[in-house]
């Protein structure tokens, strides 16, 4: 009886410890998926920019 009790905790011990691995992976993955959407962001601001940019120089290069 004993031998089972101990080979059920050791069983939920490595449970829990698989989950605890599982939710670190998570978080990690969410934190990539964030800064993959910043990233995402932050290139279309850039290439808006670059339109900004790019008809301002069209707009200077007329006015002269």
């Amino acid at each position: 009886m004993k031998a089972k009790l101990k080979q059920k905790a050791k069983k939920v011990e490595t449970l829990e410890s698989k989950i605890e691995e599982m939710g670190k992976q998570l978080q990690s993955f969410e934190t990539m998926k964030l800064r993959v959407g910043l990233l995402e962001n932050e290139f279309m601001l850039l290439k808006e920019k670059s339109k900004t940019n790019e008809a301002i120089i069209i707009i200077l290069s007329g006015a002269f």
